[in-house]
């Protein structure tokens, strides 16, 4: 004969059982004298601990639930936990997601230096087959041709400069001078 689980007998003791638990606990101690000791051991301990809530310093009556409620809170935080799985059994570092992470990241950057591209030089403006009036920002400066003759505005060597461009052929560059921090602006328009 299998015997009740000695939790189950000391809930049974106290009365704590849920119905089923309780009709299953009891068709049992009807056939076992084991079991029914057990209980009445159980009930004894009890009535002693009960005995005990009359000492001053130590409350009983509330210790018993809140012990209980920390035995439950143990045992479900240990279910969350769970046991440690082995490296075999870990997620792979390079996955799909990885992969399409990398490969958005590596595009945005090749779009970025693409877009940072200047392209290529302008000087020659016969190859490029600009006719009438052209006006160009250089690394010079600002350079008005029309035909076969230029008007180049060169800013000084070592100088910063600003450039800004209108909708209507108009330019405007400023330079401050390295050495000496004079400004020169230049404001062009082609007509």
């Amino acid at each position: 004969m299998k015997h009740a689980e000695e939790t189950s007998l000391a809930l049974w003791a106290g009365g704590e059982l849920g119905p089923l638990d309780r009709w299953l606990v009891g068709r049992h101690l009807t056939r076992c004298a084991a079991c029914r000791g057990e209980v009445e051991a159980f009930g004894g301990a009890r009535v002693e601990a009960a005995s005990l809530n009359a000492l001053p310093e130590i409350r009983w009556d509330r210790l018993g639930p809140e012990m209980k409620a920390n035995i439950r809170l143990g045992l479900s935080a240990g279910e969350c936990v769970g046991p440690r799985t082995p490296l075999e059994q870990q997620r792979p570092l390079v996955t799909l997601r990885s992969v399409v992470a990398w490969a958005s990241v590596a595009a945005v950057l090749v779009a970025g230096i693409w877009i940072q591209d200047p392209g290529p030089a302008r000087g020659s403006r016969e190859m490029s087959g600009m006719t009438g009036v052209v006006l160009e920002a250089t690394p010079t400066g600002i350079e008005l041709s029309e035909g076969g003759q230029r008007l180049i505005l060169m800013h000084p060597r070592g100088s910063q400069g600003t450039l800004s461009f209108g909708a209507q052929g108009v330019m405007r560059a400023g330079y401050v001078d390295a050495d000496s921090g004079h400004v020169t602006i230049h404001h062009v328009y082609a007509q």
